[in-house]
C-alpha cells in the first residue's frame, strides 16, 4: 500500500524525513508581513465570528484594528526587544493584539486566565512583559489587586458590540497552546474563518456551533473529543460540514476516535503529533483503518529519530525518545538556557521527552511521557498500557492512570475513571475488568480505582496526571 505523507527512511543514520519543505511564500518575509499584505489582499472576506459575544469581523476590520494596537504599542515607545504579555480568553479583540504583535515583529507570552496568581506572577516575572493585556472583566474580578507590581503600561480588551474563504475552523484553545497559535496564523495567512468562544469547554455549545456556522476545520485535544463522544447531543447532531478534524496533545482511546469518526460525513479524523518547540506539525496520520492509534508520519520538512539512553540512533520497531530536526531556528526557553540545552542537542535535534517507536512502514507510535515511566518491583511500565486497556470497557467515557508509591512494592498502579452518560459502573468493577484481563502482578490496579465526574485538567483542558493523582490521593486518604 501507498502510505501518505512519502517519506525516506536513512538505514545508516537511522532516520526517517518527511522530504523537502515547500515554501508558499519568499523566506525572507516575516509571519507579520504575510499576515498584512493576505489581509489586505482580500478586505471584504469574514475573518471572525464570536459565537458567544455575537460579533463579525470582516479581514479589513481585523487589519485596521491590529495596526491601530501596533501603533498603540509604538507610541508607548515599545520596541521588538520589549515582550508583550497576554491574560485573555477567545474573546472579539485577542486576534488583533496578536496580529499587532506580529506587525511590529514583537515577542508576546501568552498565559492562561484559569493560572492562579501565584503562577501567573511566576511566569510573568521570567519575561517581564512591558504590556499587558487582559480581558476586563477578569482585570475588575481577579488582577486588579496585583497586576500593578509590575513596571508596566495596562491595556484591557474592552467587548464592543457594533464590531464586526470557504473554510471556517473552531478550536477551544486559547493563545498559550500550540493549537491556538496555529489556528490564529492560519487565519491571516490562508483567509479561513475563525469561529471562536470564551466559554468553558461545552460539547453540547459545539454542536451547535458546527451545525450553525457549519465549521469545515477542528482542532481539538483528545479530553474534549471524549466529552463531545459522551454527549447526549453528539448523536443528533449535524456534522456533514466538517472536512477537517485534526487532533492531538496526548493519548485518545480508539472507541472515542472511532465514535467521532463514525458520525463524519468524511474521512478526515487525523491525529497531529505536534511540539511547541518545533513551531509546526510533526507527523500526521492520514490511515486511520491501516495505522490506529499511531500519530503518523513526518511532514514536509520535518526528520525524526529515536534514541536511547546513549543518545544513540535505533532502527524500526525500538522504542526510545522521539526527537525532530526541522532545519530552522530556535531561540530556546526565554531566559532558561540550562533547559533549553537539555530539550535541544548541538546538532539542533529536539528531544521530545516522548517515549516511541516506529514500525517498519515508518509510523510513528507514542507509548508514554519518558517521565511518566512507572516501576513496580523495579519492574518499568507505563500508564498508558493499562489505560488502553481499562478504555476498552463499554462504560468508560475517560482514564486516567498514575503510580501510587509504595515502600515495598514502588509505583503502584491507580485509576481515576468517568464514565459514560447515563451508564452505571463501579470502581471494583474496573480493578476486576484489568485484573481479568492482565497476568502480570505489575500491571494490576493495585493502588485500587476511583469514580469521578471529571478528570483534573490544565488550562488548555488536557488532563493533568499529576494534579488528577493528587485528586485520588485526598478522595483515598493515601499518603503520597
Amino acid at each position: 500500500m501507498q502510505y501518505k505523507p512519502q517519506i525516506t527512511f536513512d538505514d545508516k543514520l537511522k532516520v526517517w524525513s518527511g522530504g523537502e519543505r515547500s515554501n508558499y511564500f519568499a523566506p525572507h518575509l516575516s509571519i507579520g508581513e504575510i499576515i498584512f499584505r493576505e489581509m489586505e489582499r482580500h478586505p471584504k472576506l469574514i475573518a471572525q465570528i464570536s459565537a458567544t459575544e455575537k460579533t463579525v469581523l470582516t479581514r479589513a476590520e481585523v487589519r485596521l484594528n491590529a495596526m491601530r494596537v501596533a501603533s498603540y504599542m509604538r507610541g508607548l515607545g515599545l520596541k521588538q526587544t520589549d515582550i508583550v504579555g497576554l491574560i485573555a480568553r477567545n474573546t472579539t479583540h485577542l486576534v488583533a493584539v496578536a496580529y499587532a504583535c506580529f506587525f511590529n515583529g514583537m515577542p508576546f507570552h501568552s498565559l492562561n486566565i484559569s493560572y492562579e496568581q501565584e503562577t501567573i506572577e511566576k511566569l510573568f516575572s521570567i519575561t517581564r512583559p512591558r504590556l499587558i493585556f487582559c480581558d476586563g472583566d477578569e482585570y475588575e474580578t481577579q488582577h486588579r489587586r496585583w497586576l500593578w507590581d509590575f513596571d508596566l503600561r495596562l491595556y484591557i480588551l474592552f467587548r464592543h458590540s457594533h464590531l464586526s474563504s470557504n473554510d471556517v475552523q473552531y478550536t477551544h484553545s486559547t493563545l498559550d497552546w500550540i493549537s491556538g497559535l496555529i489556528t490564529i496564523i492560519s487565519a491571516g495567512v490562508f483567509s479561513v474563518t475563525s469561529i471562536i468562544a470564551d466559554n468553558v469547554f461545552d460539547p453540547a455549545f459545539v454542536c451547535r456551533m458546527i451545525e450553525e456556522y457549519k465549521i469545515t476545520f477542528i482542532f481539538q485535544c483528545p479530553s474534549h473529543m471524549a466529552m463531545l463522544a459522551n454527549c447526549p447531543e453528539f448523536d443528533e447532531a449535524d456534522l456533514s460540514s466538517v472536512r477537517f478534524y485534526i487532533y492531538g496533545g496526548s493519548n485518545c482511546s480508539l472507541k472515542v476516535q472511532s465514535r467521532i469518526r463514525s458520525r463524519l460525513s468524511h474521512d478526515c479524523l487525523h491525529f497531529a503529533y505536534a511540539v511547541t518547540e518545533l513551531n509546526s506539525v510533526g507527523c500526521t496520520n492520514l490511515h486511520f483503518d491501516e495505522k490506529p492509534n499511531s500519530v503518523g508520519r513526518p511532514i514536509r520538512g520535518i526528520s525524526l529519530k529515536i534514541i536511547n539512553e546513549q543518545d544513540e540512533a535505533l532502527g524500526p520497531n525500538e522504542t526510545g525518545q522521539v526527537c525532530f530536526h526541522n532545519g530552522q531556528n530556535w531561540s530556546g526557553y526565554y531566559g532558561n538556557p540550562e533547559e533549553t540545552r537539555i530539550i535541544q542537542d548541538a546538532q539542533m535535534w529536539l528531544h521530545t521527552g516522548d517515549l516511541g517507536y516506529m514500525d517498519d512502514d515508518g509510523f510513528l507510535y507514542i507509548i508514554d511521557r519518558q517521565k511518566d515511566m512507572l516501576k513496580y518491583h523495579n519492574i518499568m511500565y507505563y500508564p498508558n498500557e493499562i489505560e488502553t486497556i481499562i478504555s476498552q470497557m463499554p462504560n468508560v467515557a475517560e482514564v486516567c492512570v498514575f503510580g501510587v508509591w509504595d515502600e515495598v512494592n514502588g509505583d503502584e498502579a491507580a485509576a481515576s475513571v468517568v464514565t459514560r452518560h447515563g451508564t452505571n459502573l463501579h470502581a471494583q468493577d474496573v480493578v476486576d475488568y484489568v485484573k481479568a484481563s492482565v497476568d502480570a502482578k505489575y500491571k494490576q490496579l493495585n493502588a485500587g480505582a476511583i469514580i469521578v465526574d471529571d478528570l483534573q485538567r490544565s488550562a488548555n483542558g488536557k488532563t493533568n496526571r499529576h494534579a488528577t493523582k493528587a485528586h485520588f490521593l485526598e478522595v483515598t486518604k493515601r499518603e503520597r
